[in-house]
């Protein structure tokens, strides 16, 4: 999630689209909370980083 996270700013619209997809189906979360965690508005934490 973090290569996914560190990725996101660089990428042009298309691209950031294809990164939350992919964010969000290897997370189990849906692309609202993705995009979130992608522009900071929510800390991973040590529990969801494991």
């Amino acid at each position: 999630m973090d290569g996914c996270r560190a990725r996101y700013p660089s990428r042009k619209r298309a691209g950031k689209s294809t990164t939350i997809g992919y964010g969000s189906v290897i997370s189990d979360w849906k692309r609202k909370g993705t995009l979130n965690v992608f522009n900071g508005g929510i800390d991973l934490g040590r529990k969801a980083k494991n």
